[in-house]
């Protein structure tokens, strides 16, 4: 971060002319500074004759101790048997998972929808197959368990 003294600038202007941000004006005789503009390359500290410009750092935080906590035991490295029977099982669920939606996935939703399509209640707890034989309990319970 770079500061002006206020006190030792004599407001000759060397500094405006040599930042390349154009951070620097003058403002009542002085240097100041936009920090905004301010890339912090140093350019006004080398070329401030009286030396009222001055980079610091900004003041860094400190921190308690860290906490050290107990090593814990390196977890096993697999084995080969481990790695080949992984090399094999990977493919063979890809195939079953790829079988079952291209397969198996249109045959439920056909059954669902012919169901869905013949007028018979479908119910997730599968405790109705028609129709309701109490209208007042099937009104009660048509939105909780998604009934038709």
């Amino acid at each position: 971060m770079i500061q002006v003294d206020s006190e030792r600038c004599t407001g000759c202007g060397d500094c405006v002319a040599d930042c390349p941000a154009g951070a620097i004006s003058l403002f009542d005789g002085r240097a100041v500074i936009d920090a905004g503009l301010c890339r912090d390359c140093g350019a006004c500290v080398d070329t401030c004759p009286s030396g009222a410009i001055s980079e610091s750092s900004p003041p860094v935080a400190t921190w308690p101790a860290p906490v050290v906590l107990p090593a814990l035991a390196p977890a096993p490295a697999p084995s080969a048997n481990m790695a080949a029977w992984r090399e094999r099982l990977l493919p063979a669920l890809a195939a079953a998972v790829a079988f079952a939606g291209r397969e198996l996935l249109p045959l439920a939703i056909n059954a669902l929808v012919a169901r869905v399509g013949s007028g018979q209640a479908v119910s997730r707890r599968g405790q109705r197959g028609g129709a309701c034989q109490l209208e007042a309990h099937c009104r009660r319970h048509r939105g909780r368990f998604g009934g038709i």
